[in-house]
């Protein structure tokens, strides 16, 4: 039998289809683009629904639908191939996107002369560029666009998910329909699609569908649609419906059944039996249970059978990870063709139609569903390979198959990459902004396109790789666990994110310990052997651990990471592997909310376990021990602890520098005189900073470094940013962000959106122009919003954003400010972030006075005394006088408003002693761009507060102001060179 007509065609989903137009109506009625989450288990009919609706609805007048994208297609993991399939689908004659094609095809607009710079980071600079095309298109022809993404759980955990949120985000008018599979722990933690579509800050509305079961019309229907239905009878019909309970892959396989063999047994029950036992839609008593487990192990039972078609089902069930037309048809090099078919092309294309199988990647690539593959483990495999001889074969024979199929085309891919590298290099020594010139270096410009087809080869070869690992590791435990610490290790030194992702996550599902990547039947006993294994090569185990901790920490992933760490066997350790420990450990404690505090004991156990060995080993351990503390001290804002931690750790790394250079040591070195540089430019010490950053940054750069060299070019933004050299600050930003975007390090990223943010906003009130937008600051608006959303998923940069983005928008929006503050101050709270907890509480009052006053609200000054407490508690854990300082004098400002009310000199009294303290102390160092640095702007505000005052009072203040500050030991000088500003 032809299955074209064995099956039925698609079966409306009427009540799912109408939520789904119901939410294209909303956006077309207000514009905002919106997610809608088409979730439902394998097999409930997900992509044909999402396939019929582009389809019957593609030809709107005012909706364009376009077809359904598979997300597990590395073709689209490469977000210009993606933004090039939209344009074409929403405008095929490129009368909207006619320029934006030309542009991408001009190799002028990727070339920079920035070294180091790869070809994906280019390809990158052209979203903002698709985004303002598309923002025309919508607002020009009033068209509401529908993106329907399938297949998304495959997303859940990787880079690509941030990015193509981020994406979906910045396009007006849209509705994304993100079509997948729930996460397989869907009621213990929230769904990670979800948390990254509605965040607080750039968050979109999101409409949850799930897709069950037919309705009982449905199921009729669906039967009555396949060929075998001339065959039943009507009685007939309403058993197998009762007993399929309305899942649609069970209603294919009655079919399939009915096909082959015949009425399955259990039908031949009475009817009102069944109908007493399995009444449908409802929770079935324990007969019913009992009778649809039995049917559905009787639509199995064929598959016991090991002719052509049934055995391909069988080794789709053990062999889990996607296969190609080629992988599979080596898969079944032992079986011959059935009579009926011509050819592996015909066969493939029979398999691809068989309703349990899942194609994927735009029908490159199968998969067998979930729920077939989990009852095939359940109730025929293990029956017909108990000694798993037969699993272990194919899983030997897989990792060859897929081995064999990497090593040619990555090769290749070398090869290739190494020209479009030199391609590239000639592309940038082309002078001038000739674009013929450009043309002819870069062979007639096809490197574009070059480029993004080498990216999606990359991942396709990528996704293989990791799958022949999977089964190297199930057939050869020592052989895999080395293939996987070798390609990590190379993935994290080349900073190949998409790989390390792939291949990190599945080792989660096969390491010991409560991960959530859940494994099915079908390899669980060989698991449970690996497990075994594992417990007698401990040292093994710990290098495994370790090493991806050490990348999930890289990723911001500090709960995961410190939950495997904990996980590995502690006895008889290796001093390597206790020093690596306990330094991973204390910085996933520092990234996880109320567990920062606890990090500082795992540093000191790894400076004290090195401190043990002899001169020279010790050194290299003892400077990265110290590195982590003075990060540490930094975070909790211990500067004086910071630059003593620096200091040590420097010194220790020139010892072991003097007893033998290498790249590691170097590197170290460049890390700790990066971390040392913030500390420097936080005191305001800015020729130092400047001068031990550009060092990192030259060092970094000639090892190769790329993300180091990012982050000491953040650093050096920052220096450059306190003493208000603002071009110099803004040039460090932008390389260190074309280098995080190439990387995709969206943590990264997130605090380098925040530092151009308050740069640009600084620069604007110095009136300095950075950038070629009119409004700079409608631009540090757009960016720190960025930022927050951003950062609100990876804690570190969190409090530190909440800060900037109340300073940024006091002005517009006090209410707006102050919320971003009081979060700001729970966040830092939380991650004993000491500087900005104290920081946004001050930033708090500060605001929340002046808003006082502007609005004469007396609610906003009563919130100055709900956080009296929580100031007095940083007060005394944290020695800042800066802030110190602009506490008092906001609690002098008080004073003064206090007595032009009730005209009680008491208050003058005390707001003269507030003040008096107060500037003494914000003069008492530079902390960043705030501190001594800020006396100027503090003096103005203050002058106007003082003319207020009658003329004696007035006089009498400033003498006492002069008498007291010129008491003042060492830092005198600034107040009384600014004390004429306030006559």
């Amino acid at each position: 039998m032809n299955e074209d007509t064995l099956f039925p065609g698609y079966i409306p989903r009427r009540d799912e289809e109408r939520l789904i137009l119901q939410e294209a109506e909303q956006v077309k009625a207000d514009g905002r683009s919106r997610a809608l989450l088409l979730y439902g288990p394998g097999g409930s009919g997900k992509t044909t629904l999402v396939r019929e609706l582009s389809r019957s609805h593609a030809s709107a007048e005012q909706t364009v639908w376009l077809d359904a994208v598979d997300v597990d297609n590395p073709e689209y993991w490469l977000l210009s191939n993606l933004e090039q399939y939209v344009a074409r689908g929403l405008d095929p004659e490129r009368q909207f996107f006619g320029p934006y094609f030309r542009y991408l095809a001009r190799p002028s607009a990727y070339a920079q002369p920035q070294p180091g710079a790869g070809v994906v980071s280019r390809l990158g600079r052209v979203k903002r560029i698709f985004q303002e095309f598309y923002s025309d298109f919508v607002k020009s022809t009033g068209k509401t666009v529908v993106v329907t993404l399938d297949t998304v759980e495959t997303i859940r955990g990787m880079y690509l998910l941030l990015t193509l949120t981020q994406w979906m985000k910045a396009l007006p008018g849209t509705l994304f329909i993100l079509s997948g599979r729930p996460q397989p722990d869907e009621d213990a933690a929230s769904d990670p699609i979800r948390h990254e579509l509605e965040d607080p800050h750039l968050g979109m509305p999101v409409t949850p569908v799930r897709l069950g079961r037919f309705t009982e019309r449905a199921s009729f229907d669906y039967l009555s649609g396949s060929s075998v239905q001339r065959d039943i009878t009507p009685e007939e019909r309403t058993k197998l419906v009762l007993l399929a309970q309305g899942q649609p892959l069970w209603l294919a396989f009655t079919v399939a059944y009915l096909n082959e063999i015949g009425m399955p047994e259990e039908a031949n029950a009475p009817l009102a039996q069944i109908q007493a036992v399995l009444p449908y839609g409802a929770d079935p008593p324990p007969a019913g249970q009992l009778l649809h487990e039995a049917f559905k192990r009787r639509l199995v039972a064929p598959y016991r059978d090991v002719d052509f078609w049934h055995e391909a089902i069988k080794r789709l069930a053990v062999v889990r990870q996607s296969a190609n037309q080629e992988i599979w048809q080596q898969l079944m090099a032992d079986k011959r063709l059935p009579a009926d078919v011509a050819s592996w092309k015909e066969a493939w294309q029979r398999l691809l139609r068989t309703p349990w199988i899942r194609p994927r990647a735009n029908s490159r690539y199968v998969t067998l569903h979930d729920a077939v593959a989990e009852e095939l483990g359940k109730r025929i495999i293990p029956v017909h390979d108990q000694d798993v001889r037969w699993r272990r074969e194919l899983w030997r024979r897989a990792a060859a198959i897929y081995a064999d199929a990497t090593r040619g085309p990555e090769t290749e891919l070398a090869a290739e990459q190494e020209e479009l590298d030199r391609q590239l290099a000639d592309l940038d020594q082309v002078p001038g902004p000739d674009d013929e010139a450009r043309r002819s270096a870069a062979a007639e410009g096809d490197f574009v396109a070059r480029a993004a087809a080498l990216e999606v080869r990359q991942r396709d070869l990528d996704q293989l790789k990791a799958a022949g690992l999977i089964y190297q590791l199930l057939c050869d435990f020592d052989a895999g666990s080395r293939q996987y610490l070798q390609w990590l290790e190379v993935a994290k030194r080349d900073r190949d994110v998409p790989f390390a992702d792939l291949l990190t996550l599945e080792m989660q599902r096969l390491l010991p310990g409560k991960f959530r990547y859940p494994l099915g039947d079908v390899i669980g006993d060989v698991v449970a052997d690996f497990h075994r294994w594992l417990a007698d090569r401990p040292r093994l185990h710990r290098e495994i651990g370790l090493s991806t901790a050490d990348y999930l920490l890289d990723r911001e992933l500090p709960a995961a990471a410190k939950e495997l760490l904990e996980s590995l066997p502690s006895a008889d350790m290796e001093f390597d592997h206790s020093h690596q420990l306990s330094i991973l450990l204390g910085n996933a404690c520092m990234r996880i909310a109320g567990q920062a505090r606890p990090g500082l004991a795992h540093f000191r156990r790894a400076l004290a376990e090195a401190s043990e060995l002899r001169p020279p080993e010790c050194y290299t351990y003892i400077a990265q021990a110290q590195n982590e503390l003075g990060f540490f001290y930094r975070h909790q804002g211990m500067w004086r602890e910071a630059d003593g931690a620096y200091r040590e750790a420097l010194s220790a790394i020139a010892d072991s520098l003097a007893a033998g250079a290498s790249d590691e040591a170097l590197d170290e070195m460049a890390s700790i005189q990066t971390n040392w540089a913030y500390v420097k430019g936080l005191e305001g010490l800015y020729r130092d900073g400047a001068n031990l950053v550009e060092t990192a940054i030259t060092v970094r750069r000639r090892l190769g470094n790329l993300q180091g060299e990012a982050i000491s070019q953040s650093v050096s933004g920052e220096v450059y940013r306190y003493e208000r050299r603002f071009p110099l600050a803004w040039r460090a930003y932008e390389r260190a962000e074309e280098i995080f975007q190439e990387q995709h390090n969206w943590p990264w990223l997130g605090i380098i959106y925040q530092e151009q943010a308050i740069c640009l906003y600084q620069a604007a009130e110095d009136h300095v122009a950075l950038t070629r937008e009119r409004d700079q600051l409608a631009q540090a608006k757009r960016l720190i919003t960025l930022a927050l959303d951003i950062c609100h998923d990876f804690e570190r940069g969190y409090p530190s954003a909440l800060n900037r983005a109340g300073r940024i928008f006091r002005e517009e929006d006090h209410d707006r400010a102050l919320e971003y503050l009081r979060q700001g101050i729970d966040a830092a709270k939380e991650l004993s972030d000491g500087w900005f907890w104290f920081a946004n509480l001050i930033e708090y009052a500060e605001l929340s006075y002046a808003t006082w006053l502007k609005t004469g609200n007396p609610l906003y000054r009563d919130e100055i005394a709900r956080y009296a407490s929580e100031v007095r508690q940083a007060s005394a854990e944290y020695p800042y006088p800066d802030l110190r300082g602009r506490w008092l004098v906001v609690q002098g400002n008080l004073q003064v408003r206090a007595w032009q009310a009730d005209d009680d000199v008491r208050h003058l009294d005390e707001a003269l002693r507030l003040y008096t303290r107060g500037f003494a102390l914000i003069a008492a160092g530079y902390m960043g761009s705030s501190g001594a640095a800020a006396i100027p702007g503090q003096f103005e505000a203050f002058r106007g507060l003082l003319h207020e005052l009658p003329p004696d009072i007035h006089l009498q203040w400033l003498r006492q102001f002069r008498q007291e500050w010129t008491a003042l030991a060492g830092d005198s000088d600034l107040l009384l060179a600014r004390i004429a500003e306030l006559y």
